[in-house]
């Protein structure tokens, strides 16, 4: 037995042995490609030496003696920590990702390869002047230098077994593109819709259907005689009954918030600023935080970069303060295209004209290259087909030089409020809202980005531009962009709902715009105090007040005393918890889950069949394009509950209200099988922030992705949140006085596992707590010298 044992014992150590050997190998390999935090290195493409003094979070703070070199560096950091991220943007929005990932990514490829993104961005790198053109390449040799001096190639790379191509001039415009594949619709979804609502649904059930406006508005100044609202005379529009009902009503998230007062209303004398920018959470965060000190100016430019760009897109300068929102305006378009019968010509004011034919080819990892056409006319790409099939073109803002340039650079100097906003027009991003602030205590609201000036029609449907009667002549002069100047409260807000008035609205035009809920949660919290210091602002950031639904929750109350609900669902129990509430969406109410159930779940019963049957006959139809304008109608109903229109498969409206209430308590307690007691809206509203490489290999998870949190908030208040969106990043600061800011931001700075600061941070984003905008003390210091001074 003993030489056995010893022969036993010898294979188990040298298997241990082996294990730690490859583990130590594995970590020394991923220590490789932490970045570098300490040190002096020479590069050559550098006029002056830089530092970059990081504190505890890893926020950089660089100094340098001119533009160019500040951009050399932050390109240095960005390649150092985000490098993949990066290279995700670009890919993404070039049609590129199957080169990387695999054939799985062939379909977004296809469907992002039509825009011919990449040929644009060397377009927009074209057009820039030629200081423009140097920074661009100062920043884009720092990440291509930041890469190089890594002591191995970015940790994603090894796991997928490639090796990262260089960074180009033209990438961080791809950067930007990826940027409008996110907040806009590339292939016109709103518009297609709403056609196919006009030619499906009498018109007095299309304004039913998407009102767009209310007694939720909460636009900056008052307007009389918005919110008229009619219920249809006629009878449901369909004929499916409830076994056809697919409708699964997920309100869209969207977000953003951002507000400012005057100096008046502000306890610094300066203005006060804040914003949230609600979007997709992942790891690492979109945002990468940084602060740097003006050549020329001197002044601190702090707050959030965008890895791939070279500059601030939010943030303080020292003198202003700005902020964006999503603005959900119109600023593309869908055109019919009268073709020939073998549909290679189409209509033009000019007469027939040639489809340009554009042969692609995806590269694809593990796979032999896939040949793509893509068909474009005179105004944009061909994107598909409507119920008819007829051929649709789509024009849109991010296909000119005006969508992509590097103008927000300007906000680092400027000093007062009306120089942003007079150069808002001309900045080539996706078209945002911006809210401004100075020190000198002014504030202001505008358009960021090219706005469309249509010609003969108004954009909320396709329409046939082949007689030359419809086009755009160009983009608006900024004279033209509505503006908001130091309105007489001293307030401004806007949380991708309607901010101005119906004129300002008209030029804006209609695309999705958000529910108003949240923007007049936020507009009463400004109005319930004549005086805000950081802390107030902070407040309303996390703000999880449930005030959108409590009307429904004294509805549902009601409905609950009455309703003969008590034999399919503990009925005592029930009302307990709807009538304790607690009015929040706090992670230990489950009066707040089942009442926001109750509201989805009448909806979808109402609504569902004729949304269904629409759908289901036209595939040009979304159901998300209509998502946030359900809420006047479904009240209506179930306030006036119009006896012409009991939905189809219910005897009468107490039937109706019946089941939504017990279908609501069977998706929340799996059909009676779970404790209603512990189905909290917190057990619901899990965060689960995961970085992209966990998708398919979910083995990392624990490595990887972020500790999975029940997290307080919801859609329509201003702590937005669900389980894998909310706010990227919050600020809250008053020029001149950054000390007493506030930043918070998912996640942490730096990409890699290893990195100190991989999720230093995140904890104040979860639990609200008050973290400093200012970069803080000294941990490590870089200094980047050029050869000859090295």
């Amino acid at each position: 037995m003993y030489p056995i044992a010893k022969k036993a014992f010898s294979v188990v150590l040298f298997s241990i042995m082996t294990i730690s050997l490859f583990g130590l190998l594995g970590y020394l390999f991923l220590q490789g490609s932490i970045a570098l935090k300490t040190g002096e290195y020479s590069i050559p493409e550098l006029n002056a030496p830089v530092t970059v003094a990081r504190d505890r979070k890893g926020i950089p703070t660089i100094k340098g003696e001119n533009r160019g070199d500040i951009a050399f560096a932050l390109g240095f950091l960005h390649g150092q920590e985000r490098f993949f991220q990066m290279d995700l943007l670009r890919r993404r929005a070039a049609g590129e990702l199957s080169e990387l990932v695999g054939i799985d990514a062939l379909d977004l490829d296809k469907s992002f390869r039509l825009h011919r993104f990449r040929q644009r961005a060397q377009l927009a790198f074209e057009s820039l002047s030629s200081s423009e053109q140097a920074l661009l390449v100062k920043y884009t040799d720092g990440v291509n230098q930041g890469l190089s001096k890594l002591i191995t190639r970015p940790f994603e790379y090894a796991l997928l077994r490639v090796r990262p191509k260089a960074w180009q001039y033209e990438d961080a415009f791809l950067t930007l593109y990826s940027i409008y594949l996110e907040l806009q619709k590339d292939k016109g979804n709103y518009e297609r819709s709403v056609a196919v609502l006009k030619d499906q649904l009498p018109l007095e059930w299309v304004n039913f259907l998407m009102p767009q406006s209310g007694s939720w508005d909460a636009i900056i100044f008052d307007e009389p005689g918005t919110n008229e609202f009619n219920i249809p005379q006629t009878p449901w529009p369909y004929s499916s009954s409830l076994t056809n009902n697919s409708f699964q009503f997920d309100e869209s998230a969207i977000g953003s918030n951002s507000w400012a007062v005057t100096s008046s209303l502000s306890s610094s004398q300066s203005a006060l600023v804040a914003n949230d920018m609600h979007l997709p959470l992942s790891v690492p965060n979109i945002w990468y935080r940084a602060s740097w000190f003006h050549p020329e100016t001197g002044n601190r430019i702090t707050g959030a970069t965008l890895p791939g760009a070279p500059l601030m897109v939010v943030g303080s300068n020292g003198s202003a303060a700005w902020g964006f929102t999503n603005h959900n305006g119109d600023f593309s378009d869908v055109i019919q295209l009268q073709t020939n019968q073998a549909n290679t010509m189409y209509l033009t004011p000019l007469g027939w004209e040639n489809f340009q034919v554009r042969h692609q080819t995806i590269r694809i990892a593990g796979s032999e290259p896939v040949k793509y056409q893509i068909k474009e006319t005179r105004w944009g790409p061909v994107i598909g087909e409507d119920d008819q099939g007829n051929l649709l073109a789509h024009r849109w803002t991010a296909y000119d030089i005006e969508g992509a340039n590097l103008k927000l650079l300007s906000f680092e100097s400027f000093d007062k409020t009306e120089q942003f906003i007079e150069v808002a027009g001309d900045i080539g991003i996706p078209q945002l809202n911006l809210v401004v602030g100075d020190k000198y205590g002014n504030i202001g609201w505008t358009t960021a980005g090219s706005i469309p000036n249509r010609n003969g029609f108004d954009g909320n449907t396709p329409e046939d531009w082949s007689d030359g009667s419809k086009f755009w002549q160009g983009y608006l002069e900024n004279s033209a962009y509505p503006t908001i100047f130091n309105p007489d409260h001293h307030r401004l807000w806007t949380a991708n709902a309607r901010v101005g008035s119906w004129a300002d609205q008209k030029v804006l035009g209609w695309n999705d715009m958000a529910f108003s809920a949240r923007s007049q949660q936020i507009r009463d919290r400004l109005f319930e105090k004549d005086s805000f210091n950081e802390k107030d602002f902070l407040a309303i950031q996390l703000d999880n007040e449930a005030k959108f639904l409590n009307r429904w929750q004294r509805k549902l109350a009601e409905l609950a005393s009455t309703l003969e609900i008590g034999r399919a669902m503990p009925h005592f129990e029930y009302k307990r918890l709807i009538n304790n509430w607690g009015g929040r969406a706090s992670v230990d109410s489950v009066g707040y889950r089942l009442v926001r159930e109750f509201r989805r779940t009448f909806i979808i019963n109402t609504f569902g069949p004729l949304l269904s049957e629409i759908k289901n006959q036209h595939s040009d139809f979304d159901t998300s394009a209509i998502d946030n304008y359900l809420e006047y109608p479904a009240w209506e109903l179930i306030e006036q509950l119009p006896e012409h229109l009991i939905p189809k498969g219910y005897s009468n409206w107490e039937d109706c209200l019946t089941q939504s209430i017990i279908d609501s308590y069977n998706n929340i307690t799996r059909n009676g099988g779970l404790v209603l007691s512990n189905r909290t809206w917190g057990e619901a509203n899990q965060v689960k922030i995961q970085h992209p490489l966990t998708l398919g290999a979910p083995f990392l998870s624990a490595w990887l992705n972020m500790p999975t949190v029940k997290m307080p908030g919801d859609h329509h208040m201003p702590r937005v949140q669900s389980s894998a969106f909310g706010a990227s990043q919050r600020m809250v600061v008053s020029p001149g006085f950054e000390q007493d800011g506030f930043f918070h931001m998912a996640t942490g700075q730096s990409g890699h596992p290893l990195s100190p600061y991989f999720d230093t941070g995140h904890n104040d984003w979860v639990k609200g707590n008050p973290s400093r905008f200012l970069p803080g003390p000294t941990e490590w210091e870089l200094v980047l010298t050029p050869n000859e001074v090295k």
